[in-house]
């Protein structure tokens, strides 16, 4: 929980902060600020992939809810996410913020990263089980698409406009933002920040659940 996001930081910081991008003020500070949200929604949504595989001997069991399945992994991989919170600690030390009263925004932050791991984690298991062969091709552009978030530079930093539109769209940076609002600016996240990627959880659980649902007849001969 503490060796990945810190190894990504570093290399990051080393190579994008020194060569490639303007660096940000604490920069180390602003990566994390992605990468600790990041290693939760993959792990979430990785793991969703094959759930009901790893789960086959409690799914055979009418009696258990299979619902809840996706939503006992989001609170496994959430307690690493809690750990890895700490992190933040020494670098706030390190470059004299104090968030103050803005940490009272950070509860909301993380239930708007909750609701959208949710809400992902339900398409993500149907589409583990519908298409298990494209399963590792899936699985590293997912891990790519941190390149296709805020992750490494705001949009208004963007390169390109194409590159600002695509950082944008994706929900991810508005959870991003909001954590950098909190940790660097000690100030509230933009509403935008909060709504958009809400918006796409609440969409993602229209679209998912009902799918999950429907998976639930034919998940015996799935797996």
């Amino acid at each position: 929980w503490m060796l990945e996001p810190l190894s990504y930081m570093l290399v990051y910081f080393l190579v994008l902060g020194g060569f490639f991008v303007q660096p940000q003020h604490a920069y180390p500070l602003f990566l994390l600020c992605a990468l600790v949200p990041w290693r939760y929604f993959t792990g979430v949504v990785l793991g969703s992939m094959s759930i009901v595989e790893r789960n086959s001997a409690i799914i055979s069991n009418r009696l258990f809810p299979r619902e809840v399945l996706p939503l006992v992994l989001i609170m496994v991989e959430g307690a690493t996410f809690l750990l890895a919170l700490s992190l933040f600690v020494p670098l706030l030390v390190y470059y004299g913020i104090f968030p103050g009263v803005a940490l009272l925004w950070l509860p909301v932050a993380i239930a708007v990263l909750v609701a959208l791991c949710a809400g992902a984690s339900y398409v993500s298991a149907v589409f583990g089980l519908r298409f298990p062969d494209v399963r590792p091709a899936a699985q590293n552009l997912i891990r790519l698409g941190f390149f296709a978030s805020a992750g490494l530079v705001r949009p208004s930093d963007a390169p390109s406009e194409s590159l600002e539109i695509v950082l944008q769209a994706n929900p991810l940076t508005g959870v991003f933002e909001s954590f950098r609002a909190i940790f660097l600016r000690a100030d509230a996240p933009q509403a935008a920040d909060l709504l958009y990627p809400l918006a796409i959880a609440i969409l993602l659980f229209v679209i998912g659940v009902p799918l999950y649902r429907r998976a639930q007849a034919s998940f015996a001969k799935l797996i």
